[in-house]
């Protein structure tokens, strides 16, 4: 507890059982809390842009997504934005547009916010499919800006697939 409340804690990252999690969301200080099996990737200018597209493309793309240990989302620094891009799509990553995020939003995550079954372990070209959207011959994974963090946005839920938010 002390550590949340510290004056020079600024921000707040939690992953594991609801305690932690809203612990932090508790804290009155900026916090992204996942539960167990939903980890995010945090890029800043830092990070090696090219290992760090490696890595995350190669974490989705192991059995298409369902380890749970795989990333979910990616937070990246507005400073190291474009150059991530740039190297996770010369690793097969196809970035959607918000009407594409929204159609496969819609097929990975049901309206009772759970994953769908039918995308659990396929691979990014069959989810493009089933979500009804047309992506190139290639595509290992299927990246959609999330508008925001919260309960209705399906790019923020663990997705078991290659798809990342």
């Amino acid at each position: 507890s002390a550590m949340l409340t510290h004056k020079d804690v600024a921000f707040l990252w939690a992953t594991g059982g609801p305690g932690i999690v809203n612990a932090c969301y508790r804290s009155g200080k900026p916090a992204i809390g996942v539960g167990a099996g939903n980890a995010p990737a945090m890029v800043d200018e830092t990070c090696d842009m090219r290992d760090v597209a490696a890595s995350i493309v190669l974490s989705k793309t192991f059995d298409n997504g369902m380890i749970c240990a795989s990333e979910n989302a990616v937070v990246v620094v507005e400073s190291a934005y474009e150059e991530l891009r740039r190297c996770m799509e010369a690793r097969g990553c196809y970035f959607m547009n918000e009407e594409e995020t929204e159609k496969v939003g819609g097929a990975v995550i049901n309206p009772e916010h759970h994953v769908s079954n039918l995308v659990v372990g396929k691979s990014a070209l069959e989810i493009a499919e089933l979500a009804g959207i047309n992506v190139p011959d290639g595509t290992l994974v299927l990246v959609g800006e999330g508008s925001k963090v919260a309960v209705d946005e399906p790019m923020c839920y663990e997705k078991l697939c290659p798809v990342l938010g």
